[in-house]
């Protein structure tokens, strides 16, 4: 399978540096559902045209300098591309009912932007 994301790019960055594809930020875990003591996130999309809508949505008018990147020295958003293995390591699909049931969730829990709600869902133990 195939996966998608924006990121900030540096062509000479290292692995386990900003600006590399696999680069996952220490600073990350402000997210819904990220839970950085237990496993690192990198958000990615099925398809480009989503990644690219994650990255840019916000954003009332788009142009080249929405490619910057001044946090990050030397970087430019990039559209990543993730060979995923799917098989090897099967993906949570929060879109699936028998898996919000095995957790005692609502799609309603998925979803909401409330992040105490979700961190007291992964409290009850029915998240990672």
């Amino acid at each position: 399978m195939l996966l998608y994301r924006v990121f900030p790019h540096v062509p000479w960055a290292p692995e386990h540096e900003p600006g590399h594809p696999l680069y996952v930020s220490p600073g990350q875990g402000k997210g819904r559902w990220d839970n950085p003591s237990l496993y690192l996130v990198r958000y990615l999309s099925h398809s480009p045209v989503a990644a690219i809508g994650e990255a840019f949505g916000h954003l009332a008018t788009w142009a080249p300098e929405m490619l910057f990147m001044p946090a990050t020295p030397g970087a430019m958003r990039r559209l990543a591309t993730y060979r995923f293995d799917e098989t090897a390591n099967p993906l949570l699909d929060l879109d699936d009912a028998r898996a919000l049931i095995d957790r005692a969730l609502r799609p309603t829990h998925v979803v909401t932007r409330d992040r105490t709600r979700t961190l007291a869902a992964r409290r009850r133990g029915n998240w990672p």
